[in-house]
């Protein structure tokens, strides 16, 4: 459960920064 939220939150966060800001890339 653990290892599947850190993926969700990440997931969230990266798609949350590309729609707000698609000028800066976020490093993975």
């Amino acid at each position: 459960l653990s290892a599947q939220r850190k993926s969700f939150d990440s997931y969230v966060f990266l798609k949350h920064i590309a729609s707000n800001s698609s000028s800066e890339k976020v490093p993975n």
